[in-house]
């Protein structure tokens, strides 16, 4: 933000600028870059020499804000008598609104083309997308970018070619798994998945949704006079792009110490991930850790969080800083230890010296960096430490999830009765706020399949949808329990082994949740529902279903 206004808007040097950005809760994309109103509240303040407020209303939310997710996709997948898969042809057709007013109306747009193969061998495949300028508000990027999409996209079109063409739809995305034994795997799309293990992903998926025992609740369904659907649909994404991040580690004279990240919190529980990485690698208390980000006159730099890279890109760059720390630390130790610094290691929090139980702790050795008659000659005195970190390509989290429904057949009804994750996302730095990243995404995922939706006057343009009285949102009474699993195969693109996180919940949540509907509602001959599956919708694909016996055949 403080990059476009400085550089683009005011043409003003960036230190004249100051952005602080506070727990915002979730931004989930919409919040990202920069509004007109970031813009003219600095202008007007300008013009009249006095401080200048503005506070968005929550019912500006839907009309002002951009939004996302408005593709219209043709696609063909070719298949072999064997049920190889061939090729994949894409054409879409992504609306971007009436105004590109940055890069960020495009990237969700042209994100998602990479992971359109999914996790499947392909010799061939290609993509051609159109960007429509229309009356609509601008599009940008929403969690998962592109990536849900993609992942929609090819998952419905393996359930679609099962139903057709009489095939089980599980051995059929089985035959076409891309190997573990084939990494790193260059796609048909041009990029490098660097490891995975889909078939185990899938497997532990399988047996996580008992799969194995969904005839017979399709059978207590039927009994009760509803349908029952199966989804299981393999996801990745594309995470942690390679741009750079900035963390640093300063030391104050009583040895505790503060952080400071370029990524930003937005609920997500960066200060405890953080400081548990800090903890991993320099044995601190937490507790003797503060955490500060979100403020560009205390930071030195940072891209904020996006795209799930904050524990990859971020992390790394604590882990780097953290490395610095010690390289000094062991100077300032083997001082006073009265040791060469080769014999000097550093462990659960302290520099030993080996083959002896002579040690100090790195809070010791912290407040000795103050003084400088305790250092090395030509040392610098304290302890400040800097990790900017670049990656070299992306990573690529995957998973698989396995979804049940229940449809009512006389209102179109849907409710979700079953969901389960097996997930890679590398490496688990907690556990817990993996699975509340998990839960969140595969909410706003949910969301969209079954009765997210903005919608617009025909004739006139007029938004219809414009606040959360007429824009569905899901509730916790839509949801079922969720079951979930970390079968974590690190990436060597960074030391910590991480992937990304953040978006994996939605990425899966779309394919499953429709495929589900269609699988519940397909015998009775519907051949296609558009998302959102609104029990209207539903009613109606099962109504003209019934008008259409044909359609069954």
């Amino acid at each position: 933000v403080r990059n476009a206004l400085a550089s683009n808007i005011f043409k003003i040097p960036e230190h004249q600028i100051r952005v602080i950005a506070g727990d915002v809760g979730g931004a989930f994309g919409t919040k990202g870059w920069q509004y007109a109103e970031h813009r003219l509240v600095l202008w007007a303040a300008r013009k009249l020499g006095r401080p200048v407020k503005w506070q968005s209303e929550r019912r500006e939310a839907i009309p002002a804000d951009e939004h996302a997710r408005d593709n219209v996709s043709e696609a063909e997948l070719a298949l072999d008598a064997q049920g190889r898969f061939l090729a994949l042809r894409v054409r879409t057709y992504a609306n971007v609104g009436a105004y590109v007013s940055s890069d960020r109306n495009l990237l969700a747009t042209f994100s998602n083309i990479a992971t359109l193969v999914g996790v499947y061998t392909f010799p061939s495949a290609h993509v051609a997308v159109y960007a429509v300028l229309t009356n609509t508000n601008p599009t940008a990027p929403y969690r998962g970018a592109g990536r849900p999409e993609a992942t929609y996209v090819i998952e419905r079109l393996i359930d679609d070619a099962a139903r057709e063409l009489g095939m089980d739809r599980l051995a059929l995305r089985r035959a076409n798994l891309i190997p573990a034994s084939a990494m790193p795997y260059r796609t048909a799309l041009g990029v490098t998945y660097d490891c995975g293990q889909f078939e185990r992903c899938m497997d532990a998926a399988l047996e996580l949704g008992d799969v194995a025992g969904f005839e017979a609740r399709r059978e207590t369904s039927r009994g009760r006079g509803r349908l029952r659907g199966l989804a299981v649909v393999n996801a990745i994404e594309r995470a942690a792009g390679p741009q750079p991040e900035f963390a640093e580690i300063r030391f104050a004279p009583s040895g505790s110490a503060t952080i400071f990240m370029g990524t930003k919190n937005q609920g997500q529980g960066h200060e405890t991930t953080f400081k548990q990485i800090l903890h991993e690698r320099l044995g601190l208390d937490p507790a003797d850790v503060r955490y500060i980000d979100g403020d560009t006159d205390r930071v030195g730099f940072g891209m904020g969080t996006m795209g799930s890279r904050s524990t990859v890109i971020g992390g790394t760059a604590l882990w780097t800083a953290a490395e610095k720390v010690i390289a000094k630390g062991r100077k300032i130790a083997a001082r006073l230890l009265e040791a060469a610094e080769a014999d000097v290691s550093f462990g659960d929090g302290k520099f030993s010296v080996v083959g002896t139980d002579r040690a100090l702790a790195l809070k010791e050795v912290a407040r000795a960096a103050f003084q400088p008659a305790q250092l090395p000659p030509g040392l610098e005195p304290a302890l400040y430490e800097t990790g900017p970190f670049a990656p070299k390509q992306d990573t690529w989290p995957n998973g698989c999830h396995v979804c049940e429904v229940e449809v009512d057949p006389d209102t179109g009804d849907v409710t979700l009765e079953r969901y389960a994750i097996a997930d890679d996302v590398g490496t688990v730095i907690n556990p817990l706020t993996l699975k509340g990243q998990i839960h969140g995404g595969v909410a706003q995922g949910v969301g969209q399949a079954l009765m997210e939706q903005v919608v617009y006057e025909p004739d006139s343009g007029q938004l219809l949808t414009a606040s959360f009285m007429e824009y569905a949102m899901p509730r916790a009474d839509t949801f079922c329990d969720m079951a979930i699993e970390s079968h974590p195969v690190p990436t060597a693109l960074n030391p910590i082994g991480a992937k990304g996180a953040g978006e994996a919940g939605t990425v899966g949540a779309l394919p499953a949740v429709i495929n589900a509907v269609m699988d519940a509602i397909a015998p009775l001959g519907v051949r296609q529902l558009d998302m959102p599956a609104s029990s209207d919708r539903v009613w109606r694909a099962l109504r003209d279903a019934q008008a259409n016996p044909r359609a069954r055949a």
